[in-house]
């Protein structure tokens, strides 16, 4: 494993780490539409720079769906799903 390849899985992993933060956050009721929209973009913004990309791409869906003032159930579950299937299985 080159330097390179090990920094990228030590920013993985705690991009990964982040995420299950972020789980509790968007399975929470109480989370609002604005904080909703910023975990959504922080994820797009990294997750194809660790190789995830399903999760960026169902975060993207998310933030596209919240600027737009739509119903955000189905985008919101997608992004619920793939956080769920990132953080266990790399516990």
């Amino acid at each position: 494993m080159t330097d390179m390849d090990h920094r990228l899985a030590q920013l993985r992993q705690r991009f990964i780490t982040r995420c299950r933060a972020d789980l509790a956050m968007v399975e929470a009721d109480d989370t609002t539409a604005q904080d909703l929209q910023h975990i959504a973009h922080r994820i797009v913004g990294m997750a194809g720079t660790v190789g995830l990309n399903e999760l960026g791409m169902a975060a993207a869906q998310l933030e596209d769906v919240l600027r737009r003032g739509d119903q955000i159930t189905n985008a919101r579950q997608a992004l619920l799903s793939e956080l769920r299937t990132i953080t266990e299985t790399n516990s």
